[in-house]
This record gives structure tokens, C-alpha cells and sequence, in this order.
């Protein structure tokens, strides 16, 4: 089994181990909402991997400061438009960050709708 699996069956473990105990103690509404509010938490998550691993970042500059001219001689060249374009047209990624995000948070999600109509 590869480090992964093992990795998200330890935090599915985890989870299903912390329900029960948040059962006991809270009710099942209560851990259901909290179970359903983590799993978008990690689907946001998952989002920004994507995003992230895809290139789609590609090209933001984010320069609030004013800037001598000999600083903005300095700085480094923005990319051309077509070395930019090449970058975010390549396949979307799916990372093993964004893997991960996309199944706890899924299990997440059925697991607080799941309890919230018991």
C-alpha cells in the first residue's frame, strides 16, 4: 500500500474515531454541522491546490509600493504574454495535497449530511 493511501485511511480512521466520541458528547446535529463545515474547509483547500498546481497563479504581480527608478530598473522582467499563456494552458493537476483535500473532504461532507438527517 503506498504512503498516501495509508495516509488518508489513518485520517479517515481518525475522523470516524472522532465522530463517535463527538457523538457521545455533543449529539449527532452538532457533530453532523461541524463534519459538513470541515469538509468545504478542505474542498476551499482542494480548490487552491488545483488552482495552484494548474499554473493558474501565472503572471500576478502584486506591487503596491512606489519604486525609484533605479529599483524599477532592477526589477525583474515580466513574463510575455505567450510564455504566460503556454504555462496555463497546460492539463489541470490534481497533487497529492489537492488528492487528499478532495477525499477527507468528501467523507467529511457525506458523513455531516449523513448524521444531520438521523
Amino acid at each position: 500500500m503506498s504512503m498516501f493511501k495509508k495516509i488518508v485511511l489513518t485520517s479517515c480512521t481518525v475522523v470516524i474515531i472522532v465522530d463517535v466520541i463527538g457523538i457521545l458528547i455533543y449529539g449527532t446535529l452538532a457533530v453532523g454541522n461541524v463534519n459538513f463545515m470541515i469538509g468545504l474547509l478542505l474542498m476551499i483547500g482542494a480548490a487552491f491546490f488545483i488552482i495552484k498546481d494548474g499554473h493558474l497563479f501565472t503572471g500576478w504581480r502584486f506591487s503596491t509600493k512606489k519604486r525609484t527608478d533605479l529599483e524599477q530598473e532592477n526589477l525583474p522582467k515580466q513574463p510575455g504574454v505567450r510564455e504566460v499563456g503556454s504555462v496555463k494552458n497546460q492539463p489541470i493537476k490534481f497533487g497529492p495535497s489537492a488528492r487528499f483535500c478532495l477525499l477527507v473532504g468528501g467523507l467529511l461532507i457525506v458523513l455531516g449530511v449523513g448524521l444531520t438527517l438521523i
